[in-house]
């Protein structure tokens, strides 16, 4: 006798036309629920608008802030009046607490010299320049036929140099940037280079007419300005020193100054003219003839 297993009962699956829904998975009273209150979840979200509306007034309001204007809004310029300069909130020094001005101390000017040189011999001719001052804190004075240094930390005087000739005389001296060495125009047309240091010539340049009545230095450039009214270039470094000249004034040339950068020379003459003269032209690029004396004065 065998005992019979279990069968499992199949239950029969209705199948249902295409076009006919089976509703046996839908929630049908669920679905009854939501339509049927519909209008009241639609009250609910009115409410919560009102409410947010009225929490974004008091925020504004909390602000100072006003819902009705954007942040960035195209508006027309506000009068001159009313604008504020921020440069000047900005610059400001912020200080704890607030000081008086504070008031700089007058200037005094000294009504007599703080020392006293004696000069024998020196030339009664504006038109030289017999006096220049070193970085290195020396005074170079030509006097009549020698040139003297003055070195104002110690108090010393030394006899640079002389003329040899018996009519020669100084017409000017001139420093380099630096107070290195020094050149002095002679009256026979000479330019020479000295070492103070060595108190010994370095070179002679000569080729000028008359007298060198200034000079002035742009790096290894030594211009020298002549009583017949030419400039010329010397380069120092070469042997034939002469580089270039100038020609624009028809009297005495007796004010030269290079401007730092060696880029401009600024000439004046016993013509009553100041040019200006670009290094790397021969013509002035600018020329001032406003003046009723001779222009012995110049600086950059």
């Amino acid at each position: 006798m065998t005992a019979s297993s279990p069968t499992k009962t199949k239950k029969p699956v209705n199948h249902y036309d295409r076009f006919i829904p089976n509703r046996s998975s839908m929630n049908v009273s669920t679905a009854q629920f939501n339509l049927s209150h519909r209008g009241n979840s639609q009250e609910g979200l009115a409410q919560q608008d009102e409410a947010s509306a009225a929490y974004q007034e008091e925020v504004a309001k909390a602000c100072g802030l006003s819902l009705n204007k954007r942040i960035l809004a195209f508006k027309s310029e506000p009068p001159p009046n009313e604008k504020e300069d921020l440069r000047q909130t900005y610059n400001q020094s912020f200080k704890a607490t607030p000081t008086a001005p504070a008031h700089r101390p007058r200037r005094r000017i000294l009504t007599t010299p703080e020392r006293m040189l004696d000069a024998p011999g020196l030339l009664d001719d504006y038109y030289l320049n017999l006096l220049d001052w070193s970085a290195s804190n020396l005074l170079a004075i030509g006097l009549d036929k020698a040139v003297y240094v003055w070195n104002a930390d110690t108090g010393d005087v030394t006899t640079l140099c002389e003329m040899e000739g018996p009519e020669d005389y100084v017409a000017s001296v001139c420093w380099t940037a630096d107070g290195s060495y020094l050149a002095v125009g002679t009256s026979d047309g000479d330019t020479q280079i000295w070492d103070p240091e060595t108190q010994q010539k370095l070179r002679s340049m000569t080729g000028h007419q008359a007298r060198v009545g200034c000079l002035s230095w742009s790096n290894h450039i030594v211009s020298s300005g002549c009583h017949d009214g030419s400039i010329w270039h010397h380069d120092v470094r070469v042997a034939e020193h002469k580089v270039g000249s100038l020609a624009g004034h028809t009297s005495d040339v007796c004010g030269l100054e290079w401007r730092a950068d060696g880029a401009v020379l600024a000439s004046g003459g016993n013509d009553n003219l100041v040019n200006i003269w670009d290094a790397r032209s021969h013509v002035p690029k600018f020329t001032k003839a406003n003046h009723t004396a001779a222009v012995k004065a110049l600086a950059w």
